[in-house]
């Protein structure tokens, strides 16, 4: 179903492509607010949630949009139209189509996934007699966890995609499996320059 969406236009796919981001964008934003407003004091992560660009001016000032927002939808809304125009109208291969925003839609979806996970333990963390004590993730732990949610979800999709066929399962798979490798050789990089 998603692939027909990719296909029936590039102001769809490209709606698509923007939807996921910003739905991300926004996400992190709370997650970053609702962690550094009282989750730290429970749970600290070394060097990861630095506040992102514009947070305060998003957050603080309650300013709705970014121009960071902007200007990465309207790349995107550009890179998908040409990329949609090139492979369908010129090179005449859909599939090509299929598996890059497969991969996009799908990498970004993981993400919101985590950001919604983490935005539960955050709120409950939050709350009264949420826990108690205090835990503390070094970054190579927080980036080597990252990169096994990761291989999991690209094992998961490219389960799908030998179940059911689609190409954009095929592009979730390599595109989150990129992405844990990357988190992966952070994590060992960051081991060799702290050791235990």
């Amino acid at each position: 179903m998603l692939e027909r969406l990719f296909m029936s236009s590039p102001w769809v796919a490209a709606a698509l492509a923007v939807i996921a981001y910003t739905l991300h964008y926004y996400l992190s934003i709370y997650e970053t607010r609702l962690y550094l407003e009282g989750a730290s004091r429970v749970v600290t992560y070394e060097g990861v949630y630095e506040p992102p660009p514009g947070y305060e001016a998003i957050v603080m000032r309650r300013r709705p949009i970014s121009w960071r927002v902007i200007w990465v939808s309207l790349s995107l809304v550009a890179a998908t139209a040409a990329l949609w125009w090139a492979a369908l109208r010129q090179l005449q291969r859909p599939e090509i189509v299929s598996v890059l925003m497969g991969g996009w839609v799908l990498m970004v979806g993981t993400f919101i996934l985590r950001d919604l996970s983490r935005i539960a333990l955050f709120r409950y963390l939050r709350s009264t007699g949420g826990a108690k004590g205090a835990l503390n993730y070094s970054e190579r732990l927080t980036y080597l966890t990252g990169a096994v949610d990761f291989q999991v979800y690209a094992a998961f999709y490219l389960f799908l995609f030998f179940v059911v066929g689609d190409l954009l399962f095929l592009g979730g798979a390599f595109m989150c499996f990129v992405t844990g490798r990357r988190r992966r050789d952070w994590g060992l990089i960051l081991e060799e320059k702290y050791p235990r």
